[in-house]
């Protein structure tokens, strides 16, 4: 079938790939940074510490909020004076978190005395795939660290790659595929005669049309690093994004001379999103109108992009007696679910860690109310020091989960805002029912008697766009979603203010009962923590196609007015909802681009001219009680982190 655009009037923000998320100014993680600066505090460049907050949450500018990192973290106050300076706070934090390379000093910083040089390894097919090794200065063997990515084995690769170096790892960056870094064509993938690009984008445009099993050549890599002479027998894996799944994928092969895996902000299982046969919608043409329809309604399998189904790391977990430590956000997409599902399927080993920070894939946005800078997974365990293992320097004594518990962003003497850590997931929680009301309430009383309904009208020509949330690009985060309280597209329940805080930790899920008078339709559901001044800070989304309500396997059209119901489950989270606050629920359907856009027909449409309004209806009481489930926990039930213990 032919493809074409949707209405261009719909100008929905661009989309940011990774690429831009790696720029020459940024650290991809859980709060970003400047190069330069987390260069200089790690000493690797020379210049005056910085001294003010340069962070996007600007949480250290308070001390009030300084006063409450310090509870956790009390190596901030450097001068032990008992109070933490804004200077303080900062250059901790800065010394904490990964030492990246200012990008396009891959080489020109490369520790003095390194050793490196090209060769084309072997795989078990036959191919061979460019790889770069980096030795340190000094008589080996080393322990060795490898890093496979898309785009490339010498700029992306030492990113971190100069690090490991001068913490005396030796180092092999490998490309993804035999071509490696060499191919003509411009920015957006197409190959043109004589065209201009970076290494990076070459090798990334050569990784996106391949076929090979990344999780096999992985494997194969580290085979042959254990028989080279200047190892010394202990390997790890280490990546990032997409770097992350690759590294997990070799470890689903089960590498006998792999020790020890070091992940972030990267699930393999990037399908184990809660949202029930609705496929993103973050295809963005370049000059921002919204991309086309799909093809064809069928849901996109739990699947990598990588060669292999995409579970194959949960599902091989009990025989993988291999050290890893792992880390994401709880804005970080279809990554912050994988990435528990991954923990709890290898945690019997007693040899995994997780630890769950505040970010996205990506810087959060400041125009939202974000969680205090102290929540960022690198202030936990600096990912250098996790290397220690292939040295028999150090070991986890269990299996943790460390997580950091959000609470109202505004407030540093709220409850929430702090680390726990767990040794089971989910933790010790009581589910607890929050119904919707027709008259626009929710509340934990069950409306038996009180049968009703709330009707509005949707418009695939008039989409909501996202604000916010973990899968919009631009805007990462909790941004306020009260601007949206204009639309008549959108139904709302609330609650009455809290009288006592409100703990959530783990994964809720919506019973939904609705009907519909299209063939077929989407429902969005968004849950928010309402502020005191109205600002409505999103906890979790989910959406349903509603043809997969029973099921994947089993698409069925609806019936005009007939009642259906969906369990819809949302992700994982941890958040305290203060006293005064209000829980609202919001129902719509549509919410782009972090759903495609439904055109409320049942066949595949080229074209969303040929979309149709539909008339949306969502039930409530009786034997149709749509309600909210949370998993609520006792203050108190899970331990704070302590630094003084070790874990």
């Amino acid at each position: 079938m032919s493809n074409h655009r949707i209405v261009p009037t719909i100008k929905p923000a661009l989309a940011i790939g990774l690429m831009a998320l790696v720029s020459s100014s940024t650290l991809v993680g859980q709060v970003m940074f400047p190069r330069d600066q987390i260069a200089v505090v790690h000493g690797v460049t020379e210049g005056a510490p910085v001294t003010e907050d340069i962070s996007g949450q600007q949480t250290y500018q308070s001390a009030d909020w300084r006063a409450r990192m310090s509870e956790q973290f009390p190596a901030a106050d450097a001068d032990g004076d008992g109070t933490v300076s804004e200077a303080e706070a900062i250059q901790f934090h800065l010394s904490q978190v990964r030492q990246f390379t200012p990008q396009g000093r891959e080489l020109e910083l490369l520790p003095e005395g390194t050793s490196r040089w090209t060769e084309r390894v072997e795989m078990r097919d036959g191919e061979t795939l460019p790889t770069e090794i980096y030795l340190p200065a000094g008589d080996g063997p080393w322990p060795v660290v490898l890093v496979r990515t898309s785009r490339g084995r010498i700029d992306s690769a030492l990113d971190y790659g100069n690090e490991l170096l001068r913490h005396g790892y030796a180092f092999v960056g490998q490309d993804l595929t035999p071509e490696g870094d060499f191919v003509n064509a411009d920015v957006l993938g197409r190959e043109v005669e004589g065209s201009e690009m970076s290494r990076e984008a070459r090798a990334a445009f050569n990784a996106r049309r391949s076929a090979r099993n990344a999780g096999e050549d992985g494997a194969d890599a580290i085979a042959w690093i254990a028989k080279q002479s200047w190892c010394d027998g202990n390997i790890a894996v280490n990546g990032y994004s997409e770097g992350a799944a690759q590294s997990k994928g070799a470890m689903s092969e089960n590498p006998p001379e792999l020790d020890l895996v070091v992940t972030a902000i990267g699930s393999l299982s990037r399908g184990s999103r809660s949202a029930i046969g609705a496929p993103s919608g973050g295809r963005v043409s370049w000059n921002g109108d919204i991309s086309e329809p799909e093809d064809s309604w069928e849901p996109t399998p739990d699947s990598s992009r990588w060669g292999r189904p995409g579970d194959e790391l949960v599902r091989n977990a009990s025989d993988l007696d291999i050290q890893y430590n792992d880390r994401t956000g709880w804005f970080d997409g279809g990554n912050t679910q994988g990435a528990i599902n991954e923990w709890v399927a290898l945690k019997d080993h007693g040899k995994a860690t997780l630890i769950m920070g505040i970010g996205g894939h990506g810087a959060l946005s400041t125009e939202g109310r974000v969680p205090p800078a102290y929540g960022d997974c690198d202030l936990l365990f600096p990912e250098i020091d996790v290397f220690q293992m292939l040295r028999g320097e150090s070991e986890p004594k269990q299996s943790h989960l460390f997580y950091f518990l959000m609470g109202d962003a505004t407030n540093p003497n709220a409850p929430g805002n702090l680390w726990k850590a767990t040794e089971t997931w989910p933790v010790p929680h009581a589910e607890q029912s929050w119904y919707f009301r027709s008259d626009g309430t929710l509340s934990t009383g069950s409306p038996t008697k009180e049968k009703g309904s709330n009707a509005y009208t949707y418009d695939p020509a008039d989409p909501i766009h996202v604000l916010s949330g973990a899968r919009s690009a631009r805007h990462s985060g909790p941004r306020d979603h009260s601007v949206l309280s204009e639309r008549e597209d959108i139904l709302r329940y609330d609650s009455e203010p809290l009288s006592e805080a409100l703990e959530i930790t783990g994964e809720a899920h919506v019973d939904l009962y609705f009907s519909s008078d299209a063939p077929d339709t989407m429902y969005v559901v968004t849950v928010v923590d309402i502020y005191p001044d109205g600002y409505e800070w999103p906890i979790r989304d989910t959406a349903l196609t509603a043809r997969y309500r029973d099921g994947l396997d089993k698409p069925t059209k609806l019936k005009k007015g007939e009642v259906y119901h969906a369990k819809i489950p949302l992700v994982s989270t941890a958040i305290v909802l203060d006293r005064g606050h209000r829980l609202g629920v919001r129902i719509s359907s549509s919410s782009y681009p972090a759903y495609v856009i439904h055109p409320n027909t049942w066949e595949a449409i080229d074209s969303y001219e040929k979309a149709r309004v539909a008339q949306q209806r969502i039930h409530t009481g009786g034997k149709h009680a749509s309600r909210l489930v949370l998993p609520v926990v006792k203050p108190g039930a899970v331990a704070d982190y302590d630094p003084q213990v070790e874990y």
